[in-house]
């Protein structure tokens, strides 16, 4: 149940390949982590795309940046392993290149940041705070709410 946030320059995803990688990464993420893909839990991964304009991408503290992409995957702590990582890292790298036309033959501008989070979710204003009770035998999260006070 990650949620992914990808930023990149506004030109580099066109309208139709941003789509895909939304669908793609969700696919991925959810069968890294041996999640059964309904449309409950697909519903539970949630994707941001930043897209500011070139001209708000510095390099060297200059602007007019290049086509770097990042990716930052955030997921409860403990859900995965170090080889399901390096896994969804590599795969997670592979999908963005290929989304954004980047030559297969050319080391990709991708840079991929996974997060562990605590298994308790906090809220900014009198949202819900949420603990992990456990993990069903499919491996779905059950999480408990209530509000904050």
């Amino acid at each position: 149940m990650p949620l992914i946030h990808i930023s990149a320059p506004a030109d580099v995803f066109h309208d139709r390949a941003r789509d895909q990688l939304a669908d793609d990464l969700t696919t991925l993420a959810l069968t890294h982590e041996g999640l059964p893909l309904t449309p409950f839990v697909r519903s539970t991964t949630w994707i941001y795309f930043h897209e500011p304009a070139s001209t708000h991408v510095y390099h060297g503290g200059s602007p007019g940046g290049t086509s770097v992409i990042t990716v930052e995957i955030s997921a409860f702590q403990g859900g995965l392993d170090r080889v399901k990582k390096r896994a969804i890292i590599r795969d997670t790298t592979d999908i963005v290149s290929h989304a954004a036309g980047f030559p297969a033959d050319v080391p990709a501008p991708v840079y991929v940041i996974f997060r562990d989070t605590d298994t308790v979710l906090t809220p900014k204003q009198n949202g819900p705070l949420c603990a992990e009770l456990g993990r069903t035998p499919s491996g779905v999260v059950e999480l408990s709410c209530s509000r904050s006070g």
